[in-house]
């Protein structure tokens, strides 16, 4: 779960960079919603560490994040072995593959 989490964090960090793209002229509209995006993935950081220190602390919700994870890791057994999604699979492995192949070696 915590790193379902930091994942997503990660994600919404990336879509927010990405959509500095172009450099515009600073006024004081462009400097604010620069200011509250901050604002929000620290927030965003901020609550992620939280829920993980909530769950570790209380036991009861440690088992039900414990019977989600075991879920999922189920749900993702049984998906990733259907036919389609196999092939799915060994496509990105053979591209992930190549692309080693292609970097350069340090």
């Amino acid at each position: 779960m915590r790193k379902l989490l930091l994942t997503g964090c990660f994600f919404a960090a990336a879509l927010l960079m990405m959509g500095q793209g172009g450099v515009q002229p600073a006024d004081a509209n462009t400097l604010k919603v620069e200011s509250l995006k901050k604002q929000a993935a620290d927030l965003e950081a901020e609550m992620t560490k939280l829920r993980t220190e909530i769950i570790k602390a209380d036991p009861d919700l440690q088992k039900i994040h414990n019977q989600i994870i075991a879920l999922h890791r189920d749900l993702a057994l049984r998906v990733d072995s259907k036919r389609e999604m196999r092939m799915l699979i060994l496509k990105a492995e053979e591209v992930t593959r190549q692309l080693q192949d292609l970097e350069p070696k340090k």
